[in-house]
């Protein structure tokens, strides 16, 4: 179950990262419309880079060598980004400027996505091939276009987003 646990993580982060490509990265730009091509040409080129081996599939140590490193450029740029002084350190002002500016939100805060690579291996054998990484990115791609035109834009991100955050709550309860 743990190395279930990583490999979800690992993948659900790289494939959320190919629907918010940054700029400059080669992909479509954050909040750009989306065709099929543009999350296929994504999630290969993202299980691309956690295949070390290139053998076609991407292992749990793969999946979790691919994670720290990731982890480890993000926690760069954020720390870069917080640090405006340039100091090195960052002050008290500035981590509060930086939780203001992400909406009062941790900046610890972390996506939870961890089932999604169970659902990928769809066979089982604890190990992910491209095309099972490429289903589930596809599935929500269709369920996104709502008018099945194609492309998802903006606004059909958002309101899968509200769904899904909708859904999510409904299995909640009050206490």
């Amino acid at each position: 179950m743990k190395n279930e646990f990583l490999i979800a993580a690992s993948m659900a982060t790289l494939f959320a990262a190919g629907a918010h490509a940054a700029p400059g990265d080669g992909g479509p730009k954050r909040g750009a419309d989306m065709d099929r091509a543009d999350v296929e040409a994504r999630v290969t080129e993202h299980f691309q880079k956690m295949d070390a081996d290139s053998d076609g599939t991407v292992t749990e140590a793969e999946a979790k060598a691919a994670r720290e490193t990731m982890m480890a450029e993000r926690s760069g740029e954020m720390f870069a980004k917080a640090d405006t002084d340039g100091s090195g350190a960052i002050s008290e002002a500035e981590w509060n400027a930086m939780a203001e500016k992400r909406g009062g939100k941790r900046a610890g805060a972390r996506h939870k996505g961890g089932n999604m690579m169970m659902r990928a291996d769809a066979d089982g054998d604890g190990r992910i091939t491209l095309a099972e990484a490429k289903a589930p990115a596809l599935d929500r791609f269709d369920r996104a276009d709502t008018d099945k035109d194609g492309t998802v834009t903006a606004a059909e991100r958002r309101a899968q987003w509200q769904t899904m955050r909708a859904e999510r709550g409904k299995g909640r309860t009050a206490e």
